[in-house]
């Protein structure tokens, strides 16, 4: 998942001369945060109930069309024009800081944990180095690991490199055929797999890499075709209705749907719009990647805390819960949720702004000086 430091300004090439801002999409992406950090808080209240929320895990995939979209007008022409280390420092300054610090801090909370008898199951001594340098989800493990949610900036981070190469070594005519092609291949693995567009751990790099190529195939119909439709309140509602009831052997139509849904919001020209642009959607857009990054540690502290403080959980179907009833649950809820905006907001000060800038420095580093006469 690729999030963007602000709303994003996007060029068409190292120079443009139009840049796009692509504030609604930038908002959306903090929305999608928002929902899957309250799916993974387990309650039995209405809120964590609802089908809405059950079946958020399907924002990930918005994730993955959104990047490859904003990856190829972004860097498509740098890419062409062989500007490949620039580009993959970016990337990996861009997500790499954040998750080595939550990655440190899960390794506290196991330790720490294991001395008030918290065994977490994805706490796997074994595949920390895995984790460490984001193959996790590369194939060899039964099961997430450490910071779950990190599973899919392990398969954006393979999906970077295809991307680059394809670029790289393909001709600019032939580039979208290649993109066609990574859609399609990629596809046929996820309709194969047992969990099909809820895969993880074992076909996650094929569903990121049918959004995220879907993505790029989005922003050629965008830049090439000047593809511009409209419709943002029927984009919301069939989005809606979608997450919550296209059935599991239908789930990769989700993707073609963020891709449109994508297409309809890049003009930020709607009544939807208009409401992501204030300042709350805005700062959720700024605060996403550690919205996401950092929520599932913050659901193991609260549920920790309330295992041991009160008679609060339990484990229903093996999964530990917030047992109570609704209305406290769904107060326990908004009340994370708050908690993960505030730590977010002070991650992305103190890591990832910080962070971003450490790589930059080595992007700059050895580049050839100009000496003025």
């Amino acid at each position: 998942m690729a999030i963007a430091q602000g709303p994003p300004a996007v060029g068409l090439g190292p120079e443009p001369a139009v840049a796009f801002r692509f504030q609604s999409l930038h908002a959306l992406r903090g929305v999608c945060a928002i929902m899957v950090a309250a799916l993974h808080l387990r309650t039995t209240g209405y809120l964590n109930d609802s089908i809405l929320i059950h079946n958020s895990y399907r924002f990930v995939d918005f994730f993955f069309v959104l990047s490859g979209f904003v990856m190829a007008i972004t860097y498509r022409t740098r890419l062409e024009n062989r500007e490949t280390r620039d580009y993959l420092v970016r990337r990996v300054g861009r997500l790499y800081p954040l998750h080595l610090v939550v990655l440190v801090a899960m390794i506290v909370v196991a330790v720490a944990g294991s001395k008030i008898g918290l065994v977490l199951d994805e706490f796997r001594w074994p595949a920390l180095p895995a984790n460490l340098i984001l193959v996790q989800s590369w194939g060899g493990f039964d099961r997430l690991t450490w910071n779950a949610p990190s599973w899919s900036i392990s398969t954006e981070i393979f999906a970077y490199g295809v991307f680059a190469l394809a670029a790289h070594f393909a001709t600019r005519r032939a580039l979208d055929i290649v993109f066609v092609g990574l859609v399609a291949s990629s596809l046929l693995i996820v309709l194969q797999a047992p969990e099909g567009m809820a895969s993880t751990y074992d076909f996650g790099l094929a569903r990121c890499i049918f959004g995220f190529f879907a993505g790029a195939i989005a922003a050629s119909l965008w830049t090439q075709r000047r593809l511009r439709p409209r419709g943002e309140i029927v984009a919301v509602t069939v989005t809606v209705l979608a997450v919550c009831f296209l059935p599991l052997a239908a789930g990769a139509l989700i993707v073609p749907l963020f891709a449109w849904v994508i297409l309809v919001f890049a003009s930020d020209a709607g009544p939807v719009s208009r409401l992501l642009a204030g300042r709350i959607p805005q700062m959720l857009g700024t605060l996403s990647y550690s919205i996401y990054m950092i929520h599932s540690l913050v659901v193991l502290t609260v549920l920790a805390a309330l295992s041991k403080l009160t008679d609060l959980t339990g484990r229903p179907e093996g999964v530990i819960s917030i047992i109570g009833p609704w209305w406290l649950c769904d107060g326990i809820t908004l009340a994370y949720l708050g908690l993960v905006v505030a730590l977010a907001a002070i991650s992305y000060r103190l890591i990832e702004r910080p962070g971003q800038a450490v790589f930059r420095r080595l992007e700059n580093w050895r580049r050839p000086r100009t000496v003025e006469a």
